[in-house]
């Protein structure tokens, strides 16, 4: 994945950004259009994932064979490793959207002192 300022390469998602304005709300839509979906869908995602952790601990309790067991143990702690990782999406995805906030703070005071 390629990162650049300018677009090239790839059709726009979307059109220049010519005013300030525009830019506010651009950065306000990052958070309904993007952060909101994702962040409930890695939640409910996570909660799957515990669910199967504790799914899979209860059968691994009841298992007696060895093999079933030892694959039932190594289930259990990939998926644990998946709910770690999911949080740690989550997380980096509050970051980006806090920055985001920030930045249409920042060009609303644009505004502000243009208009003053």
């Amino acid at each position: 994945m390629s990162i650049r300022g300018s677009g090239r390469g790839r059709a726009r998602v979307i059109k220049e950004i010519e005013t300030v304005e525009q830019g506010i709300k651009v950065e306000l839509d990052v958070e309904s259009g993007f952060y909101k979906i994702l962040n409930e869908h890695i939640t409910y995602w996570i909660a799957v994932e515990e669910d199967v952790v504790d799914s899979y601990t209860s059968l691994l309790e009841h298992a007696s064979e060895g093999e079933v067991k030892s694959n039932l143990a190594q289930i259990v702690e990939g998926t644990k490793k998946h709910i770690r990782t999911l949080e740690s999406i989550k997380q980096s995805l509050t970051t980006i959207m806090s920055d985001t906030q920030q930045y249409a703070k920042l060009l609303q005071n644009l505004t502000k002192e243009s208009h003053s």
